[in-house]
C-alpha cells in the first residue's frame, strides 16, 4: 500500500513508513474483525465510538444516501466487552 507523490497524507506522522506499517497491522485487525462481525471496517468504527457510553456519540459527515443508510446500520453492530478491548 503506498500514497501517491501528491498526496498530502504523506507528510502527517501517521503515514510515514514506520507508523504506516503499524497502521496497516491496526487496519488489517480491524478490517478481521469487521469481516467476523459482517459489516464493514466504517461501521466497525462507528460503533466503537457510539459503544464508548452515553455521554459520547459519533457524528459522521456524509454526502450520500447510500453512506448515511451505512452509517446508521452501524447502530445494530454489537460490541462485546473483549471486541471493546481488542480494539
Amino acid at each position: 500500500w503506498s500514497l501517491s507523490v501528491q498526496d498530502v497524507r504523506k507528510h502527517l506522522p501517521r503515514f510515514q513508513p514506520a507508523n504506516l506499517e503499524k497502521n496497516a497491522e491496526i487496519f488489517e485487525r480491524v478490517n478481521a474483525m469487521a469481516a467476523r462481525k459482517g459489516c464493514t471496517p466504517s461501521q466497525l468504527a462507528l460503533a466503537w465510538v457510539h459503544h464508548q457510553g452515553s455521554d459520547v456519540c459519533p457524528i459522521p459527515g456524509t454526502t450520500k444516501i447510500e453512506n448515511f443508510n451505512q452509517n446508521v446500520a452501524a447502530l445494530s453492530v454489537k460490541l462485546t466487552p473483549g471486541e471493546m478491548t481488542e480494539l
